[in-house]
């Protein structure tokens, strides 16, 4: 594994977490959080539906070397959202950092992993398939970060319920 890129992926990914948060605090007045409660079954539905779009787009993208690039900026795209969700709920909600480490915090722990590692294995695909062209790359890490990021999709969701629904 090239250090020099587990480096860049770092850098890349304290910057979007740090933007995001940045963002929000440059523009609080322009957004607003929807009112609406949602279940249990929409959160984790739609959460486990973003996390495998993410993946498939990783998959797709890391067929070849010139579009391996984008799976860094899908990566760093969904980083800046939970840094952005982060201030929100400070700038918001009265007990947003309680939430913050309570529901955020361990999906970040969990996803956080899981992008570097899709981010990684997409890089040695597409360096594997330059190198031999009809070498197919197995799709198992794939399914590996999947089921990690849908695990903490199933685990904001609990927590959601737990936490801040009641």
């Amino acid at each position: 594994m090239n250090k020099k890129i587990i480096f860049v992926l770092t850098f890349f990914i304290m910057i979007s977490f740090s933007t995001g948060v940045f963002v929000q605090f440059l523009v609080p007045d322009q957004v607003s959080l929807s009112a609406e409660n949602i279940s249990f079954w929409q959160g984790l539905w739609s959460g486990c539906k973003s996390d495998l779009v993410i993946v498939v787009i990783a998959f797709v993208l890391s067929m070849t070397v010139y579009t391996v690039p984008f799976v860094v900026l899908l990566i760093t795209g969904q980083v800046f959202t939970l840094g952005f969700s982060a201030a929100y709920l400070l700038s918001v909600h009265p007990q947003g950092l309680p939430i913050i480490f309570a529901v955020l915090l361990p999906r970040f722990l969990i996803k956080l992993p899981a992008y570097m590692g899709l981010t990684l294995w997409s890089f040695e695909a597409a360096a594997s398939r330059r190198k031999q062209r009809h070498q197919r790359f197995g799709w198992q890490p794939c399914a590996i970060f999947a089921g990690c990021l849908m695990l903490s999709s199933l685990l904001e969701a609990v927590l959601h319920l737990l936490i801040v629904s009641p």
